[in-house]
């Protein structure tokens, strides 16, 4: 311990320096936690460290261009590595990899990215994984390009368990050759206790001639087999459902492949450079019933998938910017990620009746896209399915509809209106921002309703009804002054309250009742509900008040939802809010020209022509200026 005293620098716990004059094998002392910058940077004369199971963090460069290191032993509790950390150490042959639970790579300041681990260790050619890893960094084994070996300590199920962040963090990828406790693998056989194979797991393993796969698997990954060139023939169980994109692409060998009826999610590339993929002719591929998309030529006008197609893949058509209709057989039951993406001269879509799942981005800045009509059976529409269709003007929504996902209609700015069925319960973040022109209304049955889902729509856009259970804050954010919110009962929505939010730091409340009946108790708190729900603690209200059934201001019955009143004054804020019907009835300017209308309130023969009646302004010949009650929320009650 005393040599090493005089040869390491060690300074609460992290190991800022190294003697370079030591020379031969180092063992880290249990008292570091951490490796520092560039601590043995230059070390040429280390031929072997252990690093020990006490250090958590081996940071940037920290083993940089030890030229004679050779062999690595890295413990258990390391949860990062930093870029370059052992960079160009040109003699490195052997990892010993230990660390169960790295995923981070240190991120290099100066530079402004982070690099592989071992880049420039040319002679690099056996990595040792313990059976205790459970995932390792994008890009550890980047540039490693004389790796021969893996070798893993466990068994094939602990190696299906290991999360690789990407392709280069599976050393697989560069030696080719997997070693099960000192055994090549050749046939592979998954165990029933793995439930899905996950992304680039066997990615670059030529030394496989055949794969079998279990019952229990339901998910292929991304590029799980890619490049296994020693493949033949595969067939899928009938419990998987999704096969990920490249999963056996470059299987040059791979003539033989059998899918199940099970799929419903595949990529158009999940096939490629396959012996079965080359020898298809040009034209659409179809593979057990699944449309994998086109090959070879350019695909233009019009497009009709075959009758018994039970899907179509993800990006089996993306791009296809010739492509102006498509027709979709009743026999299609979904339609993958971004399958129709950037189809840009695409005017229409004749979806069948037994669709159910409209995948992510679908038809995401089909610029020409004019109508949609979605069946009856689809349940759910994907995340940015309709992005940027900017000529979408009709949408027709299927009574089984559940769930409208996060930007699904962004940004389709000619959407005008669009009725939402009964059956939704779950709109995404952002699902209509940006539909300037759009006119809704939101059913009592939706019970999600995210953040700023209607960010950027320029029209009285939503009807939210009484029984609505959850509800964010900010959902007009970023609107104009036209928008509002109407809480509505769902027996009678003529009875309602008109909320204008978050403009000029207020929430203005109008209280409307277009029928014959007055409000009753239960109808009042349950509107009083509905709009306290939808409020924050210490956001303000705005409203006229008024005398409500039971002889019970408005203001008294917010009192029993957490709001105490703050302010009272007499303001034009009312006014100025009231929208259409106030400006017809006092022939003040059209068009919702609300800084015009002001200048007409401000007209001194116009400006005092308003009484109090029951809480409304209306017009008088008393020449009474209307009265504004301020409300605060103070807490959820």
């Amino acid at each position: 311990m005393k040599d090493l005293e005089k040869v390491l620098k060690i300074e609460d716990g992290v190991l800022v320096e190294c003697d370079c004059d030591f020379s031969g094998e180092l063992v880290i002392p249990d008292s570091v936690k951490k490796i520092d910058n560039q601590a043995f940077y230059g070390c040429d004369k280390l031929t072997s460290v252990v690093i020990p199971d006490s250090v958590t963090e081996i940071d940037n460069y920290a083993f940089d261009s030890c030229k004679g290191l050779v062999e690595v032993t890295i413990g258990k509790s390391v949860t990062t590595i930093g870029t370059g950390a052992f960079d160009q150490c040109s003699s490195l042959k052997t990892i010993n990899y230990n660390a169960t639970d790295c995923m981070s790579i240190g991120f290099d300041d100066e530079e402004g990215c982070n690099y592989s681990i071992f880049d420039g260790c040319t002679s690099l050619t056996t990595i040792n994984i313990g059976s205790n890893v459970k995932g390792i960094p994008d890009s550890a084994f980047w540039n490693c390009d004389s790796l021969s070996a893996v070798h893993f300590g466990g068994d094939i199920a602990g190696w299906c368990k290991i999360f690789f962040g990407d392709l280069h963090s599976n050393p697989l990828n560069k030696a080719h050759n997997l070693y099960i406790k000192n055994e090549l693998l050749t046939d592979l056989v998954i165990p029933d206790s793995i439930t899905q194979i996950k992304a680039f797991a066997f990615a670059g393993a030529t030394c496989l001639k055949s794969v079998t796969i279990p019952d229990s698997v339901t998910s292929i990954g991304w590029s799980a087999f890619l490049g296994c060139t020693g493949l033949t023939t595969l067939t899928v169980p009938n419990s998987v459902t999704r096969i990920s994109a490249h999963a056996f692409s470059g299987c040059s060998q791979l003539a033989t492949i059998s899918i199940p009826e099970s799929i419903t999610s595949i990529s158009k590339s999940t096939f490629f450079d396959t012996a079965w993929y080359n020898s298809q002719p040009d034209g659409i591929l179809y593979l057990d019933g699944c449309c994998l998309g086109n090959k070879g030529n350019t695909l233009a006008g019009s497009l009709t998938i075959a009758d018994g197609v039970k899907g179509i893949a993800n990006s089996a058509f993306a791009d296809c910017g010739e492509l102006t209709s498509v027709v979709i057989p009743d026999s299609v039951l979904y339609i993958g990620d971004f399958a129709f993406s950037g189809c840009d001269k695409l005017k229409s879509a004749t979806l069948g009746k037994s669709l159910i799942t409209l995948g992510n981005a679908t038809f995401s800045y089909c610029s020409n896209l004019t109508g949609i009509v979605l069946p009856d059976s689809v349940t759910e529409i994907g995340r940015k399915a309709f992005t940027g269709c900017k000529k979408l003007k009709s949408v027709a929504l299927g009574k089984s509809l559940t769930q409208i996902g996060s930007s699904a209609f962004d940004d389709c700015s000619k959407l005008a209106d669009l009725t939402i069925p009964d059956s939704v319960t779950e709109i995404g973040i952002f699902a209509f921002r940006d539909c300037w022109k759009l006119k809704m209304k939101i059913p009592a049955s939706v019970t999600i309703f995210e953040d700023y889902t209607l960010s950027g729509c320029h029209r009285p856009c939503t009807g939210i009804e009484s029984k609505y259970k959850v509800v964010k804050s900010d959902l007009l954010w970023n609107c104009r002054y036209e928008h509002h919110i109407t809480f509505g009962l769902a027996e009678q929505p003529s009875k309602c309250f008109v909320l204008l939010p978050r403009q000029d730091n207020y929430n203005y409340l109008h209280v409307s009742n277009e029928t014959s009946e007055p409000f009753t108790e239960e109808e009042l708190d349950r509107l009083i509900r509905s709009v306290a729900d939808y409020m924050q603690v210490g956001e303000k209200l705005t409203t006229s008040g008024g005398v409500t059934p039971g002889g019970l201001s408005l203001i008294k019955r917010f009192a029993n939802y957490g709001f105490d009143k703050v302010g009272e004054y007499s303001d034009d804020f009312m006014l100025k809010w009231s929208g259409d019907a106030l400006c017809k009835e006092f022939k003040a300017p059209l068009v919702l020209d609300y800084e015009k209308f002001a200048e007409w309130l401000n007209n001194p023969a116009h400006k005092n022509d308003f009484k109090i009646l029951d809480g409304n302004a209306q017009l008088s010949e008393k020449n009474t200026r209307p009265i504004v009650w301020e409300l605060e929320k103070k807490s959820n009650l």
